[in-house]
């Protein structure tokens, strides 16, 4: 019923049919879907040989092939890091959400029934993938999550109605062990979703390279880089914006190049500790102000050095504006020296709602960052002045007023001043 009210809207069809079209007319798509149909046909035959599958599970395995296995294909698309991807794919087959599937799938409903609903629920939940992640949603994509919500609230009802009629049935050995057969195949299918998000990567990478390369060096950096990143294939995404900004003229550089993002991967995987004295952990501070929607890019090397920059942040207004906040952070490659806040306002009227908001990012930062003992102390924002010390950091405010109008407001924030920098093997700071 709610998918019949759903699709008398008009944006809610076009947006289903736009991705039926999508499925079935894309090439790639059409040979992936055919590789994962071999590759788990070959998984349901080396289990069914070990005794471990058998017909009785075949409506749990078709079950979860179109609801699990298809839809998770297009989640290899979006997906940046293999280690996060896989961890919460194999979450979601160990977690409630299998429980409750399993249990709105004890009771059945007629073949018919079934036949008429699985291809829906399936189209319904790629369409919804296709959609993309969080706030770049569009509004039909929401109404396909309600359209999917109420699909499992009337299975998990049917489902419990099922097991209170039949509660010897649920409880018994065969029923726990179709249980585990989703986890099983799960965890069977991983090295499948690890090859195709290797090869979606790649493919990525190489045309960005063929672009910009010679044919010898596209070659060579071609294979040197698949095989420095077989088993960490982000790598190559913090490779190709390397080469975005450092374009390779030789094969040395080439190698330089991947050996300076393997260590830089390196570093963020070991979780180094850094001193106060010598600066904060890129990854720390990275997520300092997280929760106050500053988004903030990798820590790599740029032109100007080592740092990140965060997204703007847009501040309230009175009406339509450009004004914004973008958190910085500025460093070598082991550690960050200093961060900085930078309000840009172009729209006086809105000086008093800009100001406010990023006194509050302002002192949040500098609390967030402080080190040392900061008892008694209180954190005063003034212009100009000089440096202010707040623990062991040290923090200034400067303010730059534009001759067109408007203005642009800096938090610097910065270690002890009075202590020696090194890196973290004792060497003078770069």
């Amino acid at each position: 019923m709610g998918l019949s009210v759903a699709l008398t809207v008009r944006a809610v069809r076009n947006f289903l049919g736009a991705s039926a079209r999508i499925l079935f007319k894309s090439k790639s798509l059409v040979l992936l879907v055919g590789a994962m149909a071999v590759y788990l046909g070959i998984t349901i035959f080396l289990l069914h040989s070990a005794g471990l599958w058998n017909q009785s599970h075949l409506k749990t395995t078709v079950i979860w092939v179109i609801a699990f296995a298809f839809v998770s294909l297009f989640g290899v698309v979006d997906a940046k890091n293999e280690r996060k991807f896989l961890g919460s794919t194999f979450k979601k087959a160990v977690g409630v959400t299998v429980l409750l599937q399993f249990v709105s799938e004890f009771e059945t409903f007629q073949l018919p029934v079934e036949l008429a609903i699985v291809p829906i629920i399936t189209l319904t939940a790629i369409a919804r993938e296709l959609s993309g992640p969080g706030k770049q949603r569009m509004g039909p994509s929401i109404a396909l999550d309600w359209i999917l919500m109420a699909f499992g609230l009337i299975f998990l009802l049917k489902g419990c109605q099922g097991i209170a009629d039949r509660p010897q049935e649920f409880f018994s050995a065969g029923t726990f062990l179709e249980f585990f057969v989703p986890v099983l195949l799960t965890t069977l299918y991983l090295p499948f979703l690890f090859g195709t998000f290797f090869v979606v990567t790649a493919n990525r990478f190489v045309a960005v390279l063929k672009r910009r390369l010679d044919a010898d060096l596209w070659r060579y950096t071609r294979n040197r880089s698949f095989v420095a990143f077989l088993l960490q294939p982000h790598g190559m995404v913090h490779l190709q914006r390397h080469f975005l900004i450092f374009s390779p003229v030789s094969k040395s550089e080439v190698d330089s190049s991947i050996r300076e993002v393997r260590q830089a991967m390196l570093r963020r995987r070991l979780n180094n500790l850094v001193s106060p004295a010598i600066g904060w952990r890129p990854e720390d501070a990275v997520r300092l102000l997280e929760n106050r929607g500053f988004k903030t890019g990798l820590y790599s090397r740029g032109y100007d050095g080592w740092g990140a920059t965060s997204n703007p942040v847009k501040v309230p207004s009175r009406g339509f504006s450009l004004n914004s906040i973008v958190f910085v952070l500025h460093g070598d490659r082991f550690c960050v020296r200093k961060m900085w806040l930078e309000l840009s306002v172009f729209d006086i009227e809105d000086k008093e709602l800009a100001i406010e908001m990023f006194k509050e990012c302002a002192v949040e930062l500098i609390k967030k960052s402080a080190y040392g003992d900061v008892r008694g102390q209180e954190i005063q924002l003034a212009a100009g002045g000089g440096p202010v010390r707040y623990g062991d950091v040290c923090y200034s405010l400067e303010i730059k007023d534009w001759p067109a109008g408007g203005f642009e407001l800096t938090l610097e924030v910065l270690g002890d001043p009075l202590v020696e920098r090194s890196d973290l093997f004792g060497r003078p700071a770069e």
